[in-house]
């Protein structure tokens, strides 16, 4: 499942990604169990899945201290928790 609606959201110190996908699982036809958000970076080259518990405010402060064209098109996608989905069916077959 594609999500093609982008938004931009107030980050504070202590909010987490699991906080993050229950705010904004009203705007997917997913419950926020199945949500996670993913940090895009490198242009795309490199996408890694954020802990729910993670602080989404330090994973965004880190790439300061990259480089401009590093990080230029850093961004955090919210997607479809495909993890939770790959391991579920493992548990299940």
């Amino acid at each position: 499942m594609i999500f093609t609606v982008c938004c931009c959201e107030q980050v504070g110190p202590q909010k987490l990604a699991g906080e993050m996908c229950r705010e904004l699982a009203s705007k997917t036809s997913l419950p926020a169990h199945e949500l996670c958000l993913e940090e895009v970076v490198c242009g795309g080259a490199l996408t890694r899945p954020l802990h729910h518990t993670e602080r989404v405010l330090d994973v965004v402060l880190r790439w300061g201290y990259w480089s401009d064209v590093d990080r230029k098109d850093n961004c955090l996608v919210l997607c479809q928790n495909k993890v939770l989905k790959e391991a579920a069916g493992q548990v299940w077959s």
